[in-house]
């Protein structure tokens, strides 16, 4: 455990006030991509007269290996090969350098590590493996907690600044991921007298959602040992909040790997930006059909469905939760997924650059970014970071179609008129 703290990295802060964030590559670390290329992460120190003991790490999203398929693709591409990187990215809410648009946290170093491992970022060997024998020969490496365990180090072993505040994010598999390593990270890294938050992003998968096709089917129960099988057929990381919820859960030990089922368990304080129904579980992973949801009585019925499961999940969880007291939530009535979608600060979307979910621009959906409790997701994480106001737990369970689509309306069609 490293006794003073994180360190930010010498060797460039302070000698590029470039507001992109610069790849620094990482050849001789153990860890490696998926196809055995050399690992690296994106870094913008703080201005000169910025604040240099003060840190922000973004994990990249970008779902995960679905199967033996997909993982070969995956290695064709910058989500499983640090072959295709760009040499800049340009930081977005949070990272973002504009001091309108982020004005509490502009002028902090921020770090931005690639991902390529397609493992939630739980991944804790080097060696190539295959988990689906039955698809092919090829083989992958699932590293992703020993990326994260390395950039950090490499952070850390060339700096001279200790951190004062410490920020650990990421959007979609990133937010699986900070929600998965958040207190490994404190207890391997920071010191005590670090301030220490966790700020996961569309990452709280998870709940007992009915896929699509179950739905229109009728069928009842989905199975609660749902989450994704593979991963028991590699090494990876098991957080001491999982282990704490396959004690009180043991019928449902794969189940507690989930954000949704260990997220309880965990000790780090956190703010949590989620979507009341998240666009991605809705259409990407439970296979609903897009841009219908007007037109298409099944879909309208699925997406309220799924807000229902969604939104409740949230409050249980999280509002009324174990963590009430440390915790809070910016949960808008959106079809939505990541800051990068709903927004930050105003009504801008991101700009170009990079979403944190592995594409290299943003998918720029029309629609309006969501308020809650009349606050942007931006004052709503920052009145909780600094102690300012009183409740934190900010959820809108407005169930109305037309709002859910106000952010997306691209993902919902066009609504007829009559």
């Amino acid at each position: 455990m490293k006794t003073g703290g994180l360190c930010i990295l010498a060797c460039v802060c302070g000698a590029d006030q470039s507001t992109d964030q610069k790849l620094i590559m990482l050849p001789q670390a153990t860890a490696k991509c998926s196809d055995g290329s050399p690992i690296g992460y994106f870094f913008r120190p703080a201005p000169a007269d910025g604040q240099k003991n003060k840190i922000t790490v973004w994990l990249k999203g970008g779902a995960m290996c679905v199967d033996y398929k997909d993982c070969v693709t995956r290695q064709s591409e910058n989500l499983g090969s640090s072959k295709y990187w760009l040499k800049t990215h340009e930081g977005v809410s949070i990272q973002s350098t504009n001091k309108t648009l982020n004005p509490d946290f502009y002028d902090w170093n921020h770090v931005y590590i690639e991902y390529c491992s397609g493992d939630f970022w739980s991944g804790t060997s080097a060696e190539p493996i295959n988990p689906f024998p039955e698809g092919g020969e090829k083989k992958f490496v699932f590293a992703g907690q020993l990326i994260l365990s390395e950039v950090l180090d490499h952070l850390s072993d060339n700096g001279h600044h200790t951190s004062e505040d410490f920020i650990f994010t990421g959007g979609s598999a990133g937010g699986i991921g900070a929600i998965n390593n958040a207190d490994w990270l404190a207890a391997r890294f920071l010191s005590s007298a670090t301030k220490y938050r966790v700020m996961p992003q569309g990452g709280f998968f998870g709940s007992p959602l009915l896929d699509y096709k179950s739905f229109v089917q009728n069928k009842t129960n989905p199975d609660p040992d749902q989450w994704v099988p593979w991963l028991k057929n590699i090494s990876r990381y098991i957080s001491s909040a999982e282990k704490k919820c396959i004690v009180d859960n043991p019928s449902l030990p794969n189940a507690c790997a989930s954000p949704f089922r260990n997220y309880p368990y965990t000790t780090a304080p956190m703010f949590l930006v989620q979507a009341a129904v998240d666009f991605e579980q809705v259409f990407e992973f439970s296979g609903a059909p897009k841009k219908v949801v007007y037109t298409n009585p099944s879909v309208a019925a699925y997406t309220e469905y799924s807000h229902g499961v969604q939104a409740g999940g949230l409050r249980r969880a999280v509002v009324q939760g174990r963590k009430t007291a440390t915790d809070g939530l910016f949960a808008p009535a959106c079809l939505g997924h990541t800051t990068s979608q709903m927004g930050w600060l105003g009504t801008t979307r991101v700009p170009a650059g990079g979403d944190g979910q592995g594409h290299p621009k943003p998918q720029r959906r029309p629609g309006t970014n969501p308020k809650v409790d009349g606050m942007w997701a931006q004052q709503a994480f920052s009145d909780w970071y600094f102690g300012r106001g009183g409740n934190h737990m900010h959820l809108d369970e407005n169930a109305n179609l037309t709002v859910l689509c106000s952010c997306n309306t691209v993902i919902c069609g066009p609504k007829p008129i009559f």
